[in-house]
């Protein structure tokens, strides 16, 4: 009995060294664990601290644009087998509040984020020729997402709200706004702007495999901007003189 008493002191002490060993890595392992997990679209530079507590800058793989991040690792929880990230370490960083990621779900709580818009150009595929101006503001005061669902509430706020092509064209949608609610195995997302030369307006649904989305994209001037002239080819004329444009269909991303 005695030799099993010892025997896992051994195994518990050697897994607490293996603990400390693991938060007391540099913040570059942090680095690196992102830039695999997003095959590189997304990269945190300039790194300082440790995997437990560090800062760096959030960018894309050319460096167009960056924001600062902060972060702690709650030791404590990663014992249980859920890694939580306290994010922020003061009231003026501009990404804020708590993630918890499990087996099976990520929640977040007191979400507040601010980034340059231009972050959605990682994600948009390279034939698309946009890109985007001004910083959007993402608020989540609790939301979990699981493989099957998700339940809360996300609201964003792009500000100043514009669209530009390779040509230079623009267009200018002032402050645009989503809200997003999600629950009881749908997701619904509004969209809405005030000012700029160009209204966007529409509604985003996620029922199961099945999506629905209505864009209108409305000029607010007598001589509609360049760019919102080029893509009208691609929606439909709607009512009031604004372009539609609408997808109907699976969502290739559902599990089957």
């Amino acid at each position: 009995m005695r030799r099993l008493t010892r025997a896992l002191a051994v195994v518990g002490f050697l897994v607490l060294l293996a603990m400390v060993a693991v938060l007391a890595a540099p913040a570059s392992v942090v680095a690196w664990l992102v830039e695999w997990q997003t095959h590189g679209t997304i990269r945190l530079a300039d790194t300082e601290g440790s995997l437990r507590s560090g800062r760096a800058r959030v960018t894309d793989a050319g460096g167009r644009w960056s924001a600062p991040v902060a972060w702690t690792l709650d030791a404590g929880a990663w014992w249980r087998g859920v890694l939580t990230l306290h994010l922020g370490q003061s009231p003026t960083d501009p990404v804020r509040g708590s993630i918890e990621l499990s087996r099976n779900a990520i929640a977040a709580s007191g979400l507040d984020v601010t980034v340059p818009a231009a972050i959605v150009r990682a994600w948009l595929p390279a034939i698309v020729a946009l890109d985007l101006g001004g910083d959007i503001r993402i608020s989540a005061p609790s939301l979990r997402v699981d493989d099957r669902i998700a339940q809360g509430r996300v609201s964003a706020v792009w500000t100043p709200a514009r669209l530009v092509d390779g040509a230079g064209n623009v267009a200018d949608f002032g402050s645009a706004t989503v809200d997003v609610d999600a629950g009881d195995g749908k997701v619904i997302g509004r969209l809405a702007s005030v000012g700029g030369d160009t209204a966007l307006a529409g509604e985003m649904r996620v029922d199961g495999a099945r999506v629905d989305a209505d864009i209108t994209l409305t000029p607010r001037t007598a001589t509609p901007s360049a760019l919102l002239r080029n893509v009208t080819v691609f929606g439909s004329a709607a009512p009031d003189g604004g372009t539609r444009f609408s997808y109907h269909g699976a969502w290739r991303g559902a599990r089957r």
